[in-house]
């Protein structure tokens, strides 16, 4: 049982000194950013391309087709219907 728990507290310190070396590397690049000079202006945004329209117009278009469905569903399901329709199986 002692063994377990020793093991258990090597694998433990194990994961969180490579943790805190993960932490350091990644986090060194950080610290290699610059401010920005604020007496330099900054360049003007172009206006966004065509397809950035048509990304917008696709998930729209999604979204109306997933309400479309789920409105065929309530429509055609056993379970939603307020009445019992007569020849309907």
């Amino acid at each position: 049982m002692w063994y377990h728990c020793a093991a258990l507290t090597r694998t433990v310190v194990r994961s969180a000194l490579l943790a805190v070396v993960g932490l350091v590397l990644t986090a060194a690049p950080a610290l290699a950013q610059t401010t920005p000079n604020p007496v330099v202006k900054p360049i003007p945004k172009a206006p966004p391309p065509w397809t950035y329209y048509m990304a917008i117009l696709t998930v729209a278009l999604a979204g109306l087709v997933v309400i479309m469905l789920v409105i065929g569903y309530l429509v055609q399901a056993p379970g939603f219907r307020r009445g019992q329709r007569s020849g309907a199986s």
